[in-house]
């Protein structure tokens, strides 16, 4: 357990990062805001996949633009990659569908990021 002296109060215990914790990445780091004060969803996240984010990549290999998102943040998400990898194939496809279904219903253009939709 962390003293008074190194940044926590006795007993509190720092957040994991939410994407270490969703994707089962071990061991999960701490969060950039372990008390969970902040109102930026990004500071959910452990420095390394903040820095990805932040950069306008994908979470989990900070290679590939981001493609779809997990979270209630959509500016937060992963590579086509990355999800088949993490998700398998069928939800690949059903993330597909539904990018689809919002370029034909033209929802597409109202400035959200390509599949913020809950794809859980």
């Amino acid at each position: 357990m962390k003293s008074d002296r190194q940044g926590r109060a006795r007993g509190e215990v720092a957040k994991a990062c939410m994407a270490c914790e969703r994707f089962g990445i071990l061991p999960a780091k701490p969060a950039v805001d372990p008390a969970g004060m902040s109102t930026d969803e990004a500071d959910r996240l452990c420095t390394e996949h903040r820095a990805r984010v932040l950069s306008g990549y994908c979470l989990l290999c900070g290679k590939a633009e981001m493609w779809a998102s997990p979270f209630s943040d959509p500016s937060i998400g992963c590579c086509r990659t990355c999800i088949f990898r993490h998700h398998g194939l069928n939800a690949a496809r059903r993330i597909e569908v539904e990018l689809e279904r919002d370029e034909e219903e033209g929802s597409g253009d109202d400035g959200q990021t390509p599949g913020s939709w809950n794809w859980n």
